[in-house]
């Protein structure tokens, strides 16, 4: 089904950051993933997997370079994460790679996911919705929680007190249709089971968008 697949890379001081593109022939919409790495891994693989067998182009983008994954403090800079990506998308949309002229999502795992929540508030015309895994969400700040638009998708593993009380005390500064989605991270195919979730929140958001 993909119908093109393309590799980028923009500039990070002296390094770039890298990313691809995977076109879906007919594609209904865009998918963004980020994430605080430099590379992808097998989690983020099955979302993309999901992602344009169900129809949805994916913008795969890596906000750190190769070097800062050594740096262990860069992953709390959210603002930082939040400027890249915001940076790929308005490449994305200079670009207009994608056939479609509909808006876009964003999907994020862990320490990308306030940063992806920051970059929905600040561009909420072109984002229709976003889905988290896990993350400390409310460290997007106030401004940027009341200001959401984009419908979110809160995806945690059952018992991960952190991850729970930063996605409640995000809720109640949140005005926009949210929701909490369970899962066992242990178990066996529990990524494909993010992904099925993933891939029916942007499904949804997408057919409400027309």
């Amino acid at each position: 089904m993909v119908a093109e697949t393309l590799l980028f890379s923009l500039p990070a001081g002296d390094d770039f950051l890298r990313g691809s593109f995977k076109s879906v022939e007919g594609s209904i919409g865009i998918v963004v993933l980020s994430r605080a790495s430099a590379g992808v891994g097998e989690a983020e693989n099955v979302c993309i997997e999901a992602f344009n067998g169900a129809g949805l182009s994916t913008f795969d983008i890596g906000l750190l370079t190769a070097r800062e994954e050594s740096f262990s403090d860069i992953r709390d800079n959210v603002p930082l994460l939040a400027g890249r990506l915001l940076d790929f998308i308005e490449h994305l949309k200079r670009r207009r790679a994608h056939p479609t002229r509909r808006r876009m999502a964003i999907y994020a795992e862990d320490a990308a996911s306030p940063a992806a929540l920051r970059a929905a508030a600040e561009r909420d015309n072109d984002i229709v919705a976003l889905a988290c895994r896990g993350g400390l969400i409310d460290r997007a700040g106030s401004l940027y929680l009341g200001a959401l638009n984009s419908r979110l998708l809160f995806i945690a593993e059952r018992g991960d007190a952190a991850f729970l009380s930063s996605a409640r005390r995000a809720f109640d500064r949140i005005g926009c249709v949210r929701e909490t989605a369970l899962i066992d991270g242990s178990a066996p195919g529990a990524d494909d089971a993010v992904a099925r979730k993933a891939v029916r929140w942007f499904l949804a958001a997408f057919s409400s968008d027309d």
